[in-house]
């Protein structure tokens, strides 16, 4: 194919190729004709290491640090290329040490799509809900503390709705009602659910991929896929209404750059737009529709809406649906700019297709939803559906021919509890029956319909009579008898039962006779006559003052019958108290022990009384003192018990010292041995300082405390005064600074207190100075040791500064003209210690010295201090003179003022010259002269002159000689 010239190349594979000076295998050239003379291709020539056509020591001299640059030129331009990358490599011994570091993670993100809807609290986590099928991506984006960003997608396949997995099967059946007809009448078995078949399915990806000429050059698009799944039918017969859109979001500062084709996954392509929009920028919700009225071609960026894609919809026509469907963009032009690919859609229309397979004789059809049956007989139609997302769902319909329904064959059995059970086999086809019980003769009527194939009746006596009849129920009969089968059965059963009303209720304590319950009869005919454990006791079943203990009741009616009921009057044990000290009483006169009472037997739900100041209410009764406490007990019934224990408590703790003061204010020389007593168990020591022993040596003077804690934890707590003779204290340190920067003209002095009065000093100064003040100082920091006649010391520092060093800097003015005084110079001191003064040769004291001719000047600083400084600069001047010479030009005509002099200008400034004739012309050349003196003043940028003189020359005046001819004749 043809390449546009501003076409770049798609980039193919890359080859590493080196130049080294130990490659075995020579330069290119020398590879190629020693590998594969008269025929090796230079096109292809293998990676790997080579040596320069050039020698490497032709570097030799090079700075290694800067900026390397590598030249690649292409001979024909009937080619491309791609470079990837290049590199050079140094021999590691020229590389300092290497620091190793680990980036810190600052920041990071999820970029934003409008699938997220939550982000957890260290917005590490998200929650998305992708509304479309497809593929779901989410960047994750991570900054470091050297300003790189790092970045992962996180991509999620998206089933659609459709999908097997996902798919919610709907009804796509209607039952059909079992019915009844006479012999030879039709009837519609209609399943339909009339659930519209045609739903909308989109698809989405989200690739958020960066692309530009760069990347993604028309040879080389990006493309994007979406597995398109789950829709049917599965081939775009009419893709024009099978397709509902595609859609695209793409961020470009330049649309008519970019191609953009979708393709089918059996291959077919439809161009959606190419090379449209001119300079505008962004595809922004960009939807290419069958139903839209505006082609891509018309429209203008920013394309927002929908457009009619550039190419034909037919060109998809019988592409397959279910598979990759793929995007493609691409870049022309400027490789510079990045776009972004953000995201694109895809939407169809699939159509659930419904089939139906009806068996049974009689039907109008076997594959459609309503077929006509016309049975000659009760017949059970059945269909199976299955639509095109696989769900199935199948019916039964039974259609009765009235005259064939045959009678139910019914039997009957006696229950224990009187009642009596019919049952009867199912009729073919039918499911709902009625049914009609008479009484000793008395009909209740037919009842129905009915889903069981059994009836109870109950509330029987002896030898009540019972006739069930049952038949298929019809709701229209069509005016015809169905048959009915019958049973007949007379109850002969005991129905005498016996309960207790309600749970027997026991003794209220262990010992008691107060229990009681109550047994009640159900049937049988009275009256009844109750006996407990074989007494009897009256006809009301009502058993009161009864003790702990088992029991069997009996209720008896006339006609015999019998019940037992056996129950058990509960007795609750005896209350059992016992009492433990749950908690000792710790220290003495503390109010932290602790008893508690276990209670066993009684009724349970103890209640608990302690003779405490408030009273107790608990098990356990706390923050005790020492001394005996009593405690009562009840159960639930009331039933009590009583017990006490006695509570101790340990000696108090005491603490004294013995003390040993400090002998300097700064020493830790002092001593305190504690001496304890009392408390429980052995005894353990924690100073402030953090010692454990009872006695402390090397203290400071001032406070200490001691906590003594013994084995229960008990503590007292005191504090010792460790004194010392009174601490050494600087009051001041007087400084003195150098005078002159570098000078030995400092001193500096200690004054204090403190102490016993009497010190001695020692300095670390050159001279190892004793004296309270150390004087011949030069700048520096030091260290003075002070020690009284208790041998207490105190150490201090003094620093003697001293000024800048004295520096001058000059701004020098060049004199303008050769040989002129014209110069100046001015000297600006720093450092030292100000005012300054200044002595120029010639008298001068200011920092400007004026009317200066070329030459060096030297000039002495002194500062406040008296401390100097000579420096010096040097003034120039022009190199030469100004000069001029004056030559002449034109020569005019005798007398007529028509002479030229031109005037050249050197020497002075070199440039800039300026020119006045004494005629008043201001130009190099002066034109229109007499041949008289004339005088010029040139002056050069510097405003020096030289005055040039020179008189023009005319041309020679022109001779005329007249000879007269007289004529020969007169006339």
């Amino acid at each position: 194919d043809d390449v546009k010239a501003h076409d770049a190349p798609a980039p193919g594979m890359g080859f590493d190729c080196c130049g080294t000076p130990t490659s075995t295998n020579g330069t290119w050239t020398e590879f190629a004709e020693a590998n594969n003379p008269g025929g090796f291709n230079e096109y292809t020539l293998p990676p790997g290491d080579y040596e320069s056509f050039q020698s490497l020591n032709n570097l030799i001299g090079c700075p290694l640090n800067g900026e390397w640059t590598i030249i690649v030129t292409d001979l024909w331009a009937s080619d491309n290329g791609w470079i990837f990358q290049w590199s050079i490599d140094f021999d590691p011994s020229l590389y300092p040490a290497l620091e190793t570091y680990q980036p810190q993670f600052l920041d990071f993100e999820w970029k934003n799509t409008p699938s997220i809807f939550e982000y957890s609290a260290d917005s590490l986590s998200i929650m998305a809900s992708p509304q479309n099928a497809g593929t779901a991506s989410y960047n994750f984006t991570v900054f470091d503390d050297y300003g790189c960003a790092h970045d992962t997608s996180v991509s999620i396949t998206v089933l659609p709705f459709s999908h097997p997995d996902c798919y919610n099967c709907s009804e796509i059946l209607n039952p059909a009602p079992d019915t009844v007809i006479c012999e030879g009448e039709p009837v519609t078995l209609d399943v339909s659910t009339g659930n519209s078949s045609e739903t909308v399915v989109s698809f989405e990806a989200v690739p958020q991929e960066p692309f530009g000429n760069a990347n993604y050059p028309p040879a080389s698009p990006f493309e994007s896929v979406i597995n398109v799944n789950s829709i049917s039918p599965g081939t775009l017969a009419d893709p024009a209404s099978q397709i509902v859109s595609a859609c695209i979001n793409i961020q470009t500062n330049w649309n008519d750059d970019l191609d953009i084709f979708l393709e089918a996954p059996s291959g077919q392509l439809l161009e959606l737009s190419t090379r449209n929009g001119g300079s505008s920028d962004n595809y922004t919700n960009t939807c290419f529709t069958p139903t839209a009225t505006i082609p891509i071609t018309a429209g203008t960026g920013p394309f927002t809406g929908d457009f009619q894609p550039e190419g034909s919809w037919n060109a998809l026509q019988g592409a397959t649906i279910n598979g990759n469907w793929t995007l493609r963009v691409s870049d022309r032009t400027a490789p510079g700019d990045v776009g972004e690919v953000f995201s694109w859609s895809i939407t169809f229309n699939s159509s659930n297709e419904v089939q139906y397979s009806w068996t049974g004789a009689g039907l109008s059809c076997n594959d459609c939803p309503d077929p006509v049956a016309t049975p000659a007989s009760t017949t059970t139609y059945t269909v199976n559906v299955t639509d095109s997302y696989g769900c199935t769902s199948s019916d039964s319909a039974t259609i009765g021919v009235v005259d064939d329904i045959p009678a139910p064959a019914v039997t009957c059995e006696q229950n224990e509890d009187g009642s009596l059970t019919f049952s009867w086999q199912p009729v073919n086809g039918f499911t709902q029956y009625e049914v009609n019980a008479t009484l000793n003769g008395t009909p209740s009527g037919w009842q129905g319909p009915v889903t069981e194939t059994s009836y109870t009746t109950g509330s029987l006596s002896f030898n009540d009579e019972v006739l069930l009849e049952v038949r298929v129920f019809v709701a229209d009969n069509q005016g015809c008898e169905v048959a009915a089968g019958s049973a007949t059965c007379i109850s002969d059963a005991c129905t005498l039962s016996a309960s207790l009303l309600d749970s027997p209720v026991g003794v209220s304590c262990f010992g008691s006779t107060d229990g009681s319950a109550t047994l009640q009869s159900n049937g049988g005919i009275a009256p009844m006559e109750y006996l407990l454990n074989g007494n009897p006791v009256g006809n009301n079943g009502v058993f009161a003052g009864l003790a702990g203990g088992d029991y069997e009741a009996v209720v008896v009616d006339v006609n015999g019958c019998r019940d037992t009921v056996l129950f058990n009057i509960s007795e609750p044990d005896s209350i059992s108290l016992s009492v433990q000290a749950t908690r000792l009483i710790d220290c003495n006169g503390a109010a932290n022990g602790e008893l508690q009472v276990t209670a066993q037997g009684g009724n349970g739900n103890f209640s608990y009384n302690w003779s405490t100041t408030p009273p107790t209410n608990t098990a356990t009764a706390s923050g005790l003192t020492a001394g005996t406490y009593g405690v009562t007990v009840t159960d639930s019934e009331g039933c009590t018990a009583n017990a006490s224990a006695t509570l101790t408590e340990p000696p108090a703790l005491e603490l004294d010292f013995n003390i040993t003061d400090a002998t300097c204010a700064e020493f830790a020389d002092g001593a305190a041995q504690a001496i304890a007593t009392g408390g429980n168990g052995n005894l353990t020591y924690s100073w402030d300082n953090g010692a454990t022993t009872s006695g402390q040596v090397e203290l400071s003077a001032g406070t200490h405390c001691l906590t003594v804690t013994d084995a229960n934890g008990c503590q007292i707590e005191d504090c010792v005064n460790i004194g010392s003779p009174p601490a050494l204290v600087i009051d001041s340190i007087r400084i003195r600074p150098v005078l002159c920067h570098g000078g030995e003209t400092g001193s500096a002095a200690i004054y204090l207190s403190g102490g016993d009065g009497s010190y001695s000093y020692q300095w670390n100064d050159n001279l190892a100075q004793i004296s309270q003040a150390a004087t011949l100082l030069s700048a520096d920091t030091y260290t003075v040791v002070v020690t009284d006649g208790n041998g207490c010391q105190l150490v201090a520092e003094a620093t003697v500064p001293e000024p800048d060093p004295l520096a001058a800097a000059f701004a020098s003015e060049d004199a303008a003209c050769k040989g002129e005084s014209s110069g100046s110079a001015t000297v600006t001191a720093t450092g030292g210690a100000t005012p300054y003064a200044y002595a120029w040769p010639g008298g001068q004291s200011t920092a400007t010295a004026p009317e200066l001719a070329a030459g060096t000047y030297n000039v002495t600083i002194t500062d406040a201090n008296g401390c100097t400084l000579e420096a010096s600069t040097v003034i120039g001047e022009p190199a030469e003179e100004v000069a001029a010479t004056i030559s002449q030009g034109r020569q005019g005509c005798f007398g007529q003022s028509g002479n030229e002099l031109t005037v050249t200008a050197s020497g002075g400034t070199g440039t800039a010259y300026s020119y006045l004739w004494s005629d008043g012309q201001t130009t190099a050349t002066a034109t229109g002269l007499d041949s008289i003196p004339y005088f010029v003043t040139v002056t050069d940028g510097n405003g020096c002159t030289v005055v040039a003189t020179a008189i023009p020359k005319d041309l020679e005046p022109v001779a005329f000689l007249v000879i007269p001819e007289p004529p020969s004749c007169n006339g």
